[in-house]
């Protein structure tokens, strides 16, 4: 499928996102350039194609009813890609965003110790919040990876979607995703 061409030559770009919209070739965001991933301009039908391979019979559901989804989609061998499917001016657009499967320590991204402390606390609620791309997703993976590393915990998240997988390790960690495992964050 054309799809795994696309997210193959992201990766091989180390690009983050990838963006497919009706009327423009593939775009790729590498070092927040976007740059075109060859000349071939994507019509309505090749856009749906992929949209309807890449969503599983629930998801087009959603999508159908919604007129947008967010899912997690995995390419074997090569990760798992925050997908958004949306209409815009009638027609569906695709926005991809690759998530490696390593999940990051604190170390590898920079997190200040009073963070690794406020994991080490018996009770609490942290919320993190930011622009899109300021590494949201990736501190919390970082803290639930510490946690999980460090301590005997039950660890519960609510996700749109699921990012990271993590696997239990001294923590049991149940990754629940909106819209498949709960109905909302509420």
């Amino acid at each position: 499928m054309i799809i795994h061409e696309f997210l193959s030559k992201m990766i091989e770009m180390k690009a983050s996102d990838l963006h497919l919209k009706c009327g423009s070739p593939p775009i790729a965001r590498v070092n927040r350039d976007l740059v075109p991933l060859g000349s071939e301009i994507l019509t309505n039908p090749k856009i749906t194609e992929i949209a309807m391979f890449i969503m599983t019979p629930p998801l087009k559901k959603r999508f159908e009813d919604e007129l947008e989804v967010d899912f997690a989609y995995t390419f074997e061998g090569y990760g798992r890609f925050r997908t958004n499917i949306f209409i815009q001016r009638g027609m569906i657009s695709i926005v991809m965003r690759f998530v490696k499967y390593e999940v990051p320590s604190f170390n590898e991204i920079n997190i200040p110790s009073t963070l690794e402390n406020l994991c080490s606390q018996e009770r609490g609620i942290i919320l993190v919040s930011g622009a899109t791309n300021s590494g949201k997703s990736t501190t919390l993976a970082a803290m639930i990876n510490h946690i999980n590393r460090n301590y005997r915990k039950h660890i519960i998240s609510i996700e749109d979607p699921i990012e990271f997988i993590h696997q239990d390790r001294l923590s049991v960690i149940n990754q629940r995703e909106v819209g498949i495992d709960t109905l909302s964050f509420g």
